[in-house]
This record gives C-alpha cells, sequence and structure tokens, in this order.
C-alpha cells in the first residue's frame, strides 16, 4: 500500500505492515489503520505511520531488543470477547475441562499471532504436548496429545515460540 507521509514522503508499505486498531489507537479513535515503516537497517526503531493522516506517526521499539522474552498477558475475559466464547470456556480450557475444537484452535492460534506449526514446534521444544487430536494445515499434519505438564493456558503461554524465515531454515 502506498502511504503519504509528511516525513518521508510517499512510502510504499508491505500488507504484512499493515495494522488495524479496531477502536484506534488511545487520543486517536478516529484514526485506526497504521503502516510499520522501518527507516534505518536497525530493525530496533520504527515508525507507526497513520495511513488515514500524514502528519500522524509513533515511534515504536521491538520490546524484545531491551527486555529477553518480553510478552503481553491476555485477560481471560478479553480472550474470550476475541475468540467470541464465554469467559466460562476459556476457563474450561485453561483448566482442562474443555478441548477446544479445531476451528477455536486456529482462533486461538490467530489471537496470538502465531501458526499451528508454530505452536506444535514451540510445544515439541518445551517436551510436552497440548490437548487436541490431529490438526491438518496444508500439507502438513500435527498430532497433538495430553501429556499433563500444563495446569493453564498460561503456562503454555511461557512456552517460547519463534519464527524463523525459510532462508534462515535453507541456509
Amino acid at each position: 500500500m502506498l502511504i503519504e507521509t509528511t516525513r518521508f514522503g510517499r512510502v510504499e508499505v508491505a500488507g504484512d505492515k499493515l495494522i488495524t486498531f479496531e477502536e484506534g489507537i488511545l487520543g486517536f479513535p478516529g484514526l485506526k489503520r497504521y503502516g510499520l515503516i522501518q527507516t534505518s537497517p536497525d530493525p530496533v526503531f520504527f515508525w507507526l505511520q497513520s495511513t488515514e493522516n500524514p502528519t500522524l506517526a509513533f515511534v515504536v521499539c521491538d520490546p524484545l531488543a531491551f527486555v529477553e522474552g518480553y510478552n503481553v498477558p491476555i485477560k481471560a475475559e478479553d480472550l474470550a470477547e476475541r475468540l467470541e466464547v464465554s469467559r466460562q470456556s476459556v476457563n474450561a480450557i485453561e483448566t482442562g475441562r474443555y478441548d477446544p475444537s479445531l476451528p477455536l484452535a486456529f482462533k486461538i492460534a490467530d489471537v496470538f499471532g502465531l501458526t499451528i506449526e508454530e505452536i506444535s514446534t514451540a510445544l515439541d521444544r518445551a517436551n510436552v504436548s497440548a490437548p487436541g487430536g490431529t490438526i491438518l494445515q496444508g500439507r502438513y499434519r500435527y498430532p497433538l496429545r495430553t501429556l499433563g505438564e500444563f495446569q493453564t493456558v498460561e503456562e503454555i503461554g511461557e512456552v517460547v515460540v519463534a519464527r524463523q524465515a525459510l532462508e534462515d531454515l535453507n541456509g
């Protein structure tokens, strides 16, 4: 997408660098769409540029560059709202009394910005599994089973999930 800015002129922003804040940003509730612009080779600081107002941009940074293992906890009520399920359903999943359906598992992964493969790989690396059965994604099949190590969803949230580019994997 081509974004008009007062700082950088016209800038092309890739689709995966476009961010929508459904309720806007504090102080700017009417401006919901932004593009993440990297202006230097240093991948720590970026500009969060409004696509709707060329004069509005914020300097943002990758918190992992400053705090190892940084994450933002999500409240169960907020998770329930995002998943379009009841708070009781989230509680049942957290306590292991309910295994989410495959569509719900994909919604959970989406809320956290992960793929089922990334979750499965991270759980495998931590030598644990999540309840579920079998997940099919594209041409891959991911068996999931319960070993009982986790008691809550928060404990699973402590597993580090990392993405690696295909070119990194292929050497």
